[in-house]
């Protein structure tokens, strides 16, 4: 830090720093700002115990787990059922991943999810002939990507033989995706696309708001294929049904759907890139 103290007007001061000075100082700026923007993810991890209360599985969780040890910190808790609490965790996905490793190895019968701030992205043309190993290769290989930063969701074939992946990229690596435009995979460069998000209540199942906003039927206990008590969605034997149309034939996360439709192309003004709906059946 530099002061002057000057008791004459009209005086001119100029001071002069080396290039590498400056670059060095943006440099410096640049790793305090990505530093803090780590620091500031919170990732979302959900634990489930069947036949327990919400206090048990707190409390059977925090006998058997050690977050200091783990360099964890925890940025609140709180009950999302009977048998259900969050931990909403500082520090991004790999320390989400980790509390949840240590969750299942050390409390029995819960379950885990960590709900985490990933990106979707499409990758579109891949021809019908290639499989997962070979596209998380050519990820790490063209884009330089280290395979806990990304996961195939899915990889579905269409109608004109090809195939479709969706790919979850971490958010401090979202932007190669969004800059690639392209893949090479097998013989083809494969388009990338974001993939439009809709805030989605997972309470009430509808469209339009968060859980924590939730002021409608507790539905969460519901199959998101059927709306049916008592099953999950990837259980289920039954034909699908929309809440929103109220009628059998496709759900209500389906481009079927004309809310959801209305939805999709209110968010595709926003997003000029953005593919079709896989969903589509």
């Amino acid at each position: 830090m530099l002061e002057f103290l000057y008791r004459r007007e009209n005086v001119e001061l100029r001071i002069l720093t080396s290039r590498i000075t400056e670059a060095l100082s943006r440099e410096r700026r640049s790793s305090i700002v990505n530093n803090r923007k780590t620091q500031r993810q919170i990732e979302s991890l959900t634990v489930r115990a069947e036949g327990k209360s919400y206090m048990e599985v707190l409390r059977s969780i925090k006998e058997s787990v050690d977050v200091d040890k783990l360099g964890l910190k925890i940025s609140s808790i709180r009950k999302v059922g009977e048998n259900s609490l969050r931990l909403n965790i500082e520090g991004g996905g790999d320390k989400a991943n980790s509390l949840k490793r240590e969750i299942q190895n050390s409390v029995n019968n819960t379950k885990v999810r960590v709900r985490n701030n990933d990106q979707d992205f499409f990758i579109l043309d891949i021809d019908g002939t290639t499989g997962e190993a070979e596209i998380v290769s050519m990820i790490q290989g063209e884009l330089g990507l280290d395979p806990g930063s990304f996961t195939i969701k899915a990889l579905n074939p269409n109608r004109a033989g090809n195939q479709t992946a969706i790919v979850a990229v971490r958010e401090e690596h979202a932007r190669k995706f969004q800059e690639a435009k392209r893949i090479r995979i097998g013989w083809v460069a494969c388009r990338i696309k974001s993939k439009i998000q809709l805030i989605r209540c997972y309470r009430c199942l509808e469209f339009g708001h968060r859980t924590t906003e939730c002021k409608g039927a507790d539905r969460s206990k519901n199959c998101m294929n059927c709306c049916s008590a008592g099953h999950q969605a990837r259980e289920c034997q039954q034909e699908p049904y929309c809440l929103s149309c109220d009628i059998t034939g496709h759900r209500m996360d389906q481009t079927k759907c004309q809310k959801y439709r209305r939805l999709l192309e209110e968010s595709r003004r926003n997003t000029k890139d953005a593919p079709r709906n896989t969903n589509d059946r």
